[in-house]
Parts: C-alpha cells; structure tokens; sequence
C-alpha cells in the first residue's frame, strides 16, 4: 500500500528553493564529471587567434631539448606532457634555436607553463595567427560605397544606399587578392591605362610589336597593345574629352572615366 503525501499551499515556495538548490548543485560540476574549480583555482589561460597545440620555443644553445623529434615535458602536477619538436621552417634555421613544438591540442596551455619554467628556454608563446591588413590606405577609399557600405556619405557618383549593400571587396580580399596570371576582360567605355592606379596592372600583348603597324599576332587587329576601340576601331583604348558635367543632352564627346572606373574594381593598385 503506498502512501503519498502532499504540502499545504503555504509550503509551494519551499519546492521552488529545494529545486533552485537542485539546479545549483548540477551548475557546480562540469559536463565532464569534474569538479568545478574553487575560489583558490584558476582557469587555465585561453589564447584566441593562435594555433591550438603549438607553441614557438626559442632553446638555448646549450640545450639538447633543440633537437627534433618526439620529447617530453614536465608539468607543475609532475604529469608528463608528450611533445614533438619541429624546425620553423624547411628552409633552415630562421632564428637561433627556435623550434615549434607540438602538443595535445588540449595540453597546449599546461606545456606553454611548463616550458616557460625551464632553464633552457630562451621564451615560449602561442603560435599566433597573424592576418594580412587587405583594407587599402587610399584617402578615398572610404568612400568606395561599392567596395565596403557602411552607409557614407559620398560626395560624387552616387547614392552610399544601406550598409553592407556591395560586393563584399573586404571579404573576398582575405582570401585572395587576386593574380597576374588571371586576365579580365573589360567591355565598357575606354580605360586610362596610364592612370596611377591602373598602369602597373593592365594586361599587355606581348605578341604584338608597338608601333610597327602590322597585326603581328595575326588576330585581325594592327598594334593592339592593350586591348581594341571598337567605337573608333583603332587600338586607342582611351579617348577622354571632358564634358562640363551634367554633359548637355547633344554631347557626342568620349567620355571614358566609367571603364576607368569598372578597371578599378578590378584591378587597381592599392595602398598608393
């Protein structure tokens, strides 16, 4: 016969505080069955943006840790920590004694710690990752709504619009910053192939002799050094006049700066 029992109504808050006490007991151990750490211990130390399980030591030239290979190191706990001990690069020794050593991704902290301690290091640190800096210098370059929208106001060609609305230059430049094995091709109004940004940049046919008036590349087209003018049919790829701005409705002038501008996107020099 089993019996149940039951609490007034005045008792309901005391089920709140056994439970609130239950919940307090579970937060104090972590997932891993293990005790949290107290007052008096202290997290191990994590390092963002560095490489888990290496660590670039620089050992003193006495020392016989220099030597490559799979090693071990001592821990404050007296627990040993296996490592292996790899030159920095396949090159050659870049600096005296420096070596990257690797670890247990999840001992990365302690064998940091213990390698400090030892005599015969010169110092130890994470092995950090370091980005390159793609977002060029240009005075101007804020202005580029079309490259990075952050909602700027720009005081010539267009409306900024909202942030984020563009091609997203920045983020495609972390992973490549383009080659010059890669050729792009343009078909718009002409491009100033002498402007600073572009000259160092701009494809040129290496089977066409300048000057010479002979298609010597045999594609149809007499000294097409950089490109073809199909407007004029000739090999000028710039014909810049500048009208007053806006242009009059009757202007039949060349007005070139858009393809300068497009080549730009794609290809201008930055940093300049």
């Amino acid at each position: 016969m089993s019996r149940r029992y039951s609490l007034p109504p005045f008792a309901l808050p005391y089920r709140w505080l056994l439970l609130l006490t239950i919940l307090l007991a579970l937060v104090a151990v972590l997932p891993n069955g293990q005790k949290a750490q107290g007052p008096q211990g202290k997290p191990k130390k994590q390092y963002l943006n560095a490489k888990p399980g290496e660590i670039l030591v620089r050992f003193r030239p006495q020392s016989k840790a220099r030597q490559l290979g799979r090693q071990v190191v001592t821990a404050k706990t007296g627990r040993q920590i296996p490592l292996v001990v790899e030159a920095v690069s396949p090159a050659g020794e870049i600096v005296e004694g420096l070596r990257v050593v690797k670890v247990n991704p999840a001992d990365t902290s302690n064998a940091l710690e213990a390698l400090r301690a030892r005599a015969d290091v010169i110092y130890a640190e994470p092995n950090f990752i370091r980005r390159a800096f793609v977002t060029p210098n240009d005075p101007r370059y804020p202005e580029m709504w079309g490259l990075n929208n952050t909602g700027q106001q720009v005081s010539f060609g267009g409306h900024s619009g909202f942030p984020s609305n563009d091609i997203r230059a920045e983020q495609a430049w972390s992973i490549t910053t383009g080659s010059r094995s890669v050729v792009v091709g343009v078909i718009d109004t002409g491009i100033d192939i002498d402007h600073q940004d572009l000259h160092d940049n701009i494809w040129t046919n290496t089977a066409e002799t300048p000057g010479n008036n002979v298609d010597d590349d045999g594609n149809g087209f007499l000294d097409d050094m950089h490109g073809w003018d199909f407007a004029h049919n000739d090999a000028s790829v710039f014909d810049y006049t500048e009208p007053s701005f806006p242009p009059p409705d009757n202007y039949a002038g060349d007005w070139d700066d858009h393809g300068t501008h497009v080549a730009g996107t794609i290809g201008a020099t930055g940093n300049n």
